[in-house]
């Protein structure tokens, strides 16, 4: 399963640090806890 954030232009500074990784291990629970099995690749392009 392939997870794309897609940035504005100047923004991937911005979304470094405990607040984003929180974010992913977040996503990766919730879609773990509604019976998705696959390892989610997460990316992000700007």
């Amino acid at each position: 399963m392939e997870i794309k954030f897609v940035l504005t232009p100047g923004s991937s500074a911005h979304i470094m640090g405990q607040r984003s990784a929180n974010t992913i291990i977040q996503i990766m629970q919730k879609l773990a806890d509604a019976g998705e099995d696959r390892f989610p690749i997460v990316q992000y392009e700007e």
